[in-house]
């Protein structure tokens, strides 16, 4: 339903008219629509390839990062819960579970551990929302950027209405991953 309507359009009555039942029968399963939204979040990151733990932190980074994409792409109208939910349940730790054992047994301390996490995770999101949406430019809105205050914006306004070029994702996801290198595991 989401996928069809956007989160915005459930609610609990329209659940249960696409359930063919009565909207408080619902409330037996889920506490209310938030709860509700909290699960799908959960149900989407359980939708994240299992990995296991990998000796090779690099490419459980990719991994990860590949499979969040992937689920994203797939429910694109649902994937801004992702990153706006609190989840919770096996299904959603695992993906989380396999990142930062991969990254410990690497030797990454257990705050780096963590940071990296986070860095990856909010990496992806926040790119995949973007390239979900379209990114933040539409090119009318920045063909009327013709005065002197924004030059750069205006000199640039072609590329930054366009979208990304093919593999500008991985282009980053690279860089971060050499941050990390670089930076170290303590």
């Amino acid at each position: 339903m989401i996928d069809r309507d956007g989160a915005d359009a459930l609610t609990m009555r329209a659940l249960a008219g696409e359930l063919g039942v009565e909207a408080m029968s619902l409330y037996r399963h889920v506490e209310g629509r938030s709860a509700l939204l909290d699960g799908v979040a959960t149900q989407l990151m359980g939708e994240i390839e299992p990995r296991g733990a990998s000796g090779d932190w690099a490419q459980a980074v990719r991994g990860f990062a590949s499979s969040v994409r992937g689920v994203a792409h797939k429910h694109p109208r649902a994937f801004e819960l992702v990153a706006a939910r609190l989840m919770q349940g096996p299904g959603a730790l695992r993906p989380v579970e396999d990142l930062l054992a991969s990254l410990r047994g690497a030797g990454f301390t257990p705050a780096r551990a963590i940071a990296a996490y986070r860095l990856v995770a909010a990496y992806t999101h926040g790119y995949t929302l973007c390239e979900i949406s379209g990114f933040a430019f539409e090119r009318e809105a920045l063909a009327g950027v013709v005065d002197g205050r924004f030059p750069t914006v205006r000199s640039l306004a072609r590329q930054l209405a366009g979208e990304p070029a093919k593999g500008t994702f991985g282009a980053g996801l690279e860089l971060l991953i050499a941050g990390l290198r670089a930076e170290g595991r303590q």
